[in-house]
């Protein structure tokens, strides 16, 4: 009865919905599959609002234990959730990431991201098995689906409600979403995906591995995991004879969250659009008890410390090393941490359990982030000018730290290699070296220098795709075969005509010359 009762007021609202939407506005599905996603839900809900504002009707689709949690009530139209059941097994899951943030173990890092697209295949098996959530977004005729295309579930429900698609990535790409899938040249000699710690300047043994994550990594992990995917599109007789990887390089746009005052430069396409950080707000003022802890800090400025929503707890051997540095430097520090007080805890360290990031960083005195390397806190502190010391964790952090050393924008601090020594030497030589914060402050001209805000960046493309499809934006790539789109057929016609023509010539003066010796021959005889 409960689930009949909810189907019928999702029903109700996408019908009330639709008689109150905008002549002129499109109808725009916003899907944000995943079944936890606190990290991209922040950007995708900037998207869903810019294109709201601009008079377009967007309905955001989620997993029912997510609901509109990070999405503010003005960035969409209506929200429709499709049944998602939480397992104890989602919860080990994410539990042994939490614990394992802190392990350097290679093996257990593949275990855990292989147990955690097991859960997002999961996660889009549920929405296509909820058929009254399906069969309301059947009847609500959707012009075009924009996806944050993680785990290609969105292509799959693109295709099946045979509406175009347009791939959102809250990263530079994902591991299932990348150039090579979409068609734009991205040599390994420059171009890292973010697999290891490489940056765009490689000595020999560096391209070895930039060569092998481009080509054997990358393409066994889309095997592994697309090809499961494959299986569960066939189940549900979705798109029969093409496969999953198609269906996501079928993208008419790819909308990438990123700065060239960050990125590496790197070949472009016409449909590959980099919006910058739609999620950018002004910094407010600080409330009472934050200002007044950070006015105290006086010519010294202040610290920021968190590791994000999941890592507010570290090892205790690493709690105690951090907090007996940040005690024996002269500036304050704010400590986003939930465990048990440190032993060696400063008076001037506060703890707490949440903090205004953005606020704190665009305050004057701000003088260093030490930070777990998520692009949107990365984002914040270059848009406010503030160095940083990056101890990566897990995901794509790897590959923001090393982009932060490489830009001289901070340090990497390599987890594996936390003592009191590496943590008071990394964090004195951001603080003390002014190199750090030149350049950082010359990133963030460059990362404010935009022709456009970033919601008209991405409104206009959402519209011109709205009006004129993809199809004059894409690379002919992924139409050609291996053979064609390397050339090696032309090379091979080229070399065969070359070994003809001198296969020829050699045969001709071979005749000449015998020739030439049977007449001296005759003539001496």
């Amino acid at each position: 009865m409960k689930s009949l009762i909810r189907h019928m007021l999702m029903a109700l609202t996408v019908i009330c919905v639709g008689f109150t939407s905008s002549a002129n506005g499109a109808d725009i599905l916003i899907s944000l599959i995943l079944p936890k996603a606190n990290s991209h839900t922040k950007s995708i809900s900037a998207m869903a609002g810019a294109l709201t504002r601009h008079g377009h009707n967007v309905t955001i689709l989620t997993a029912s234990n997510v609901g509109t949690k990070g999405f503010k009530g003005n960035t969409y139209n209506t929200a429709l959730q499709y049944k998602f059941i939480p397992s104890a097994e989602m919860d080990e899951t994410q539990e042994r990431v939490r614990n394992g943030a802190f392990e350097n173990s290679p093996l257990n890092n593949v275990i855990n991201m292989k147990k955690i697209f097991q859960l997002l295949r999961q996660a889009c098996r549920y929405l296509f098995e909820d058929s009254a959530t399906l069969a309301l977004l059947k009847e609500s005729h959707f012009d075009i689906l924009i996806g944050d295309v993680f785990d290609g579930c969105d292509a799959v429900l693109s295709s099946y409600l045979e509406i175009p698609h347009i791939a959102v990535t809250t990263s530079m790409r994902y591991p299932f979403f990348h150039e090579h899938l979409y068609g734009i040249p991205a040599p390994s000699s420059y171009v890292p995906l973010g697999v290891f710690s490489l940056s765009d300047k490689m000595t020999f043994l560096e391209r070895v591995v930039s060569f092998m994550e481009h080509n054997l990594v990358i393409p066994l992990a889309g095997w592994s995991h697309l090809g499961a995917m494959d299986e569960m599109k066939n189940r549900y007789g979705i798109a029969p004879g093409r496969s999953v990887q198609e269906l996501i390089g079928d993208a008419e746009l790819w909308l990438c969250v990123t700065n060239f005052a960050f990125d590496f430069p790197h070949p472009i396409a016409p449909n590959w659009v980099a919006i910058g950080n739609i999620a950018d707000v002004p910094a407010k003022p600080l409330d009472e008890e934050y200002e007044d802890f950070v006015e105290g800090s006086r010519e010294h400025g202040f610290i920021i410390f968190s590791l994000g929503n999941n890592h507010s707890i570290m090892p205790s051997h690493m709690t105690e090393i951090f907090a007996r540095v940040f005690s024996e430097l002269p500036q304050r520090v704010i400590w986003r941490y939930t465990g048990p007080r440190p032993r060696f805890l400063g008076n001037n360290t506060k703890l707490v359990e949440w903090m205004p990031q953005n606020d704190l960083l665009g305050h004057q005195k701000a003088r260093l982030m030490v930070y777990h390397g998520g692009l949107t806190g990365i984002f914040e502190a270059i848009n406010h000018g503030v160095p940083m010391v990056v101890m990566p964790l897990l995901g794509d952090q790897e590959a923001n730290a090393v982009k932060v050393k490489a830009k001289g924008m901070g340090r990497l601090l390599p987890k594996d290699s936390i003592t009191y020594e590496t943590v008071k030497e990394a964090i004195t030589d951001v603080l003390e070296n002014p190199r750090y914060s030149e350049n950082i402050r010359k990133s963030s001209r460059i990362y404010r220098d935009m022709q456009s805000d970033p919601d008209d960046v991405a409104v206009y493309w959402v519209e011109h795709i709205l009006k004129f499809g993809g199809s004059h934006l894409r690379s002919r790539a992924l139409e050609l075969n291996f053979i064609q789109l390397h050339s090696i057929d032309v090379l091979a016609f080229i070399v065969g005509i070359v070994l003809v023509v001198v296969f020829l010539l050699f045969s001709c003066c071979k005749r000449c010359v015998s020739r030439c010796l049977k007449t001296k021959k005759s003539k001496m005889e």
